[in-house]
């Protein structure tokens, strides 16, 4: 499994973890251990602006695209500009370029609420309730796969 998140000063994979995310410093995040002693990384300093990253690893706008994977996707646009597709799969990271194209197309392009995308099969819905509806369609998944190999 690829890993979404490190940090990036143990290298630990923080992917599903909490994590501090530096605002000044493009793409860098912390474990909560190393932020607790206050680890620097050149550029990073201790004193910077930071926000605190819970699990996202549930899906908002379709089932096979988790949270982290949708902020990955439009911080990889915003970073590397629009069009430039080979950089932005490169940084979400998970998916190939032609899931990163189609999957904005489908979800913003596309989107009923354009320019922002259209979250009324969200809307009201927990945490608990969208980890559910993933499992869901993989049992799904798992019973199609079962039933072509026999």
């Amino acid at each position: 499994k690829v890993s979404l998140y490190h940090c990036n000063y143990c290298n630990k994979d923080i992917s599903g973890k909490i994590r501090i995310k530096c605002v000044l410093c493009q793409d860098f995040d912390l474990c909560i251990e190393c932020f607790s002693v206050g680890a620097e990384v050149t550029p990073h300093k201790s004193n910077h602006p930071y926000r605190t990253m819970d699990n996202l690893s549930f899906p908002l706008m379709c089932p096979d695209w988790n949270t982290d994977e949708e902020m990955l996707l439009l911080e990889g646009i915003e970073m590397y500009g629009f069009g430039n597709w080979n950089e932005v799969t490169e940084y979400v990271g998970t998916k190939s370029k032609f899931q990163c194209i189609d999957h904005y197309n489908a979800v913003y392009m596309n989107s009923p609420c354009f320019p922002l995308p259209d979250l009324s099969h969200v809307m009201g819905k927990s945490r608990e309730e969208l980890f559910a509806m993933v499992k869901g369609r993989e049992v799904m998944k798992d019973i199609v796969n079962i039933l072509q190999i026999l």
